[in-house]
């Protein structure tokens, strides 16, 4: 039989006690995951706010931030070269995807929030997130200047989700967190 490593006086050091508890978390509860999308940053950083604060225990993942973390050779989304700029979403999905996962087996709800747009990134996701109670909320934008993602998500999305057309605080949040049509 192998021998407990045990720290001073006995302590089981940090790192396998937290392996040790996320390996048991795993096996007994389903993590709830959320992905708030829209076009528009503010309304989404609104949205995953108030689902944040609905839950005692929650993380926010902000993807666009983690977009960011490609200083050198960074291709916006829409810029050419595609194909790069298709791979940097998929690098900035995945790494969401980790981060959300990582606080999930730690006990959080985690919310992701990010411009989800088209169905092949919301796959990504679902791919990324597979085992998960995951939950869609989107979010379009009444702004003119989002009119053509707002097609575009109609288009990629349509009866996906939930759908919040107008935002308001309260009871409207806790119908989202409680309604069947948010599941993915």
């Amino acid at each position: 039989m192998p021998e407990e490593k045990t720290g001073p006086k006995g302590v089981i050091p940090p790192a396998e006690r937290i392996a040790a508890s996320a390996i048991a978390r795993l096996n007994s509860e389903t993590p709830i995951i959320w992905l708030v999308s829209g076009p528009s940053s503010e309304s989404r950083n609104y949205i995953a706010n108030e689902i944040a604060k609905y839950f005692q225990k929650s993380a926010l993942v902000d993807g666009e931030a983690i977009s960011k973390y490609v200083l050198a050779g960074r291709i916006l989304p829409g810029e050419e070269p595609n194909i790069e700029s298709e791979r940097q979403i998929e690098l900035s999905i995945r790494n969401q995807c980790l981060l959300a996962r990582s606080f999930s087996e730690a006990g959080f709800v985690s919310i992701i929030n990010y411009a989800i747009l088209t169905h092949y990134h919301l796959d990504a996701y679902r791919h990324y997130l597979s085992g998960g109670n995951l939950h869609l909320a989107i979010i379009p934008s009444s702004e003119l200047k989002f009119v053509d993602l707002n097609s575009l998500l109609e288009k990629e999305l349509h009866g996906i989700g939930y759908w919040i057309e107008n935002i308001r605080i309260g009871s409207s949040i806790a119908k989202l967190i409680e309604s069947e049509e948010s599941i993915l």
